[in-house]
């Protein structure tokens, strides 16, 4: 366990601090494709690369200004938010309004969506965003659903064509409270591009249908991830050490990336390995947000009647949510076993998703966990470490 617990925290420091931000079109997260696949490789693996298109993002500069005092916000652009500078005083837009703001009140306007938000509710911001977008707004400032840190994909609507779009704290919002007359300067200097990302697949041959072992290492923009999902990946990487010539394939270990994408219903990288090799697939055994120091480590399972045994778990057991890399599996009909983390205070999508928030020897028992849980459905013998 010790081994697994050094090889885990080495993983966990390359992706977290020496490459960082590793959403869909950055530098990172080209790097983190090279890392995984010389990880693998250096483990005996056969290792494949599958791409697939999405739009891809980067960003350089970002700022929120109250002109009236001269006093600087903090502010972080949204995914995929476009380039921009923006002036003017607010138009405040709250829940009872969403639905009825007309193209004469926003267009070329800076618009603020005071709206109560919380992590799952994406795709309704992402109308938000679109409407306003379609009516001419000019930037729309969203509310993280925490008090200090500030979730950037609170909004994620690639399909915008100008609008600006960026999020604050709730304690930014305070102070915007404060003067909501004034006016603001948001300034965005971002980038959308046509981009293909990759999967990685450590690839065990054998006959008949092939079970799935997968984590993203995509993040959502300017954050280490750490939890969501390096610690997935790290989980991943050590597992494919772990049943190396234990395995009784076939059995691809997949890193997928675009999962903090999702533009439609399903993540790309995921729903594109589907697409390849979906009809071949017997069972798909998740790691995505895993190892914070505090919460409960659960494992959640979809379609439990179609897997060859019935499951022992040391993990307290919930059905499928619908969420994730799991979201595509589930749709084709094909059983899914998720590992993650539930925590009171999760703050996945911000800078507090970070490497000193993690317990190392907590992921390298969910690693010891998910061989236990791969032996029993019969794609591996033996012990793990």
């Amino acid at each position: 366990m010790k081994k697994a617990k050094t090889r885990i925290t080495k993983h966990m420091e390359t992706l977290c601090r020496e490459i960082g931000t590793r959403h869909v079109g950055s530098e990172g997260e080209q790097k983190a494709s090279v890392y995984i696949t010389e990880v693998l490789k250096s483990q005996g693996y056969e290792v494949l690369q599958e791409s697939y298109p999405v739009v891809g993002w980067n960003c350089e500069h970002y700022d929120l200004k109250n002109m009236d005092t001269g006093e600087a916000l903090d502010l972080r652009p949204c995914f995929f938010s476009n380039a921009g500078e923006v002036e003017g005083k607010l138009v405040w837009i709250t829940s009872r309004q969403v639905e009825s703001f007309s193209e004469a009140e926003v267009k070329g306007r800076l618009c603020m969506v005071n709206v109560a938000t919380e992590t799952g509710k994406v795709f309704g911001r992402n109308a938000i965003a679109e409407r306003l977008d379609a009516f001419g707004a000019a930037a729309a400032i969203f509310v993280s659903e925490h008090f200090e840190a500030i979730n950037t994909k609170i909004q994620r609507s690639p399909f915008l064509d100008q609008l600006v779009t960026a999020c604050i704290s709730g304690s930014t919002l305070e102070k915007l409270c404060r003067f909501p007359d004034a006016v603001y300067r948001v300034e965005v200097s971002a980038q959308k591009f046509t981009h293909q990302s990759q999967n990685i697949i450590a690839r065990v041959p054998g006959e008949g249908p092939r079970a799935v072992v997968g984590a993203h290492y995509d993040t959502a923009p300017l954050i280490e991830g750490a939890s969501d999902n390096a610690s997935g990946t790290a989980a991943l990487l050590e597992l494919a050490q772990q049943l190396k010539d234990r395995v009784s394939g076939p059995l691809d270990f997949v890193a997928f990336s675009a999962e903090e994408y999702i533009p439609k219903d399903f993540p790309p990288g995921s729903d594109n390995y589907v697409q390849r090799h979906g009809e071949d697939v017997r069972w798909f055994l998740n790691f995505d947000s895993i190892g914070m120091l505090g919460g409960e480590d659960l494992l959640q399972v979809g379609f439990p009647e179609k897997l060859p045994v019935s499951l022992r778990s040391g993990l307290p057991m919930m059905p499928y949510s619908g969420d994730g890399d799991d979201k595509v599996f589930h749709a084709a009909g094909i059983p899914t076993l998720w590992i993650w983390t539930r925590h009171p205070f999760k703050k996945i999508h911000t800078i507090d998703d970070s490497l000193d928030r993690m317990s190392m020897q907590r992921i390298a028992d969910l690693v010891a966990e998910a061989g236990q849980l791969v032996k029993q459905l019969g794609a591996a013998t033996g012990e793990t470490e």
